[in-house]
């Protein structure tokens, strides 16, 4: 079966995904709540944190969701392609990911 992929948005993707482990690394570490009532912190640290919140958290999160929205627009226009049922193809990964999530 050949699979005609987007190299740059896999790539992007890739990329997204090591942001999005960055940011919760502070979850991982401090917890879902602790993360944000870090106090009495150096100046280095504060602005180590800062620039997790703006340039980590506020920047790859969107860009996998729009990388998310744009591989599931790509997917239905492959499956109408194939003259296939769209729905059920669509149903099907999405019952999935809402069971696994």
């Amino acid at each position: 079966m050949t699979t005609n992929r987007v190299t740059f948005i896999d790539t992007m993707r890739g990329f997204s995904l090591f942001g999005i482990l960055m940011a919760n690394l502070l979850i991982f570490q401090f917890g879902m709540y602790g993360k944000d009532e870090l106090q009495h912190l150096s100046t280095i640290d504060n602005g180590a944190l800062y620039f997790v919140k703006i340039f980590i958290e506020g920047s790859f999160m969107p860009i996998f969701t729009i990388l998310f929205g744009f591989s599931l627009i790509k997917m239905i226009e492959s499956i109408r392609k194939r003259k296939n049922k769209c729905r059920w193809s669509i149903l099907r990964p999405a019952t999935g990911l809402l069971a696994f999530g």
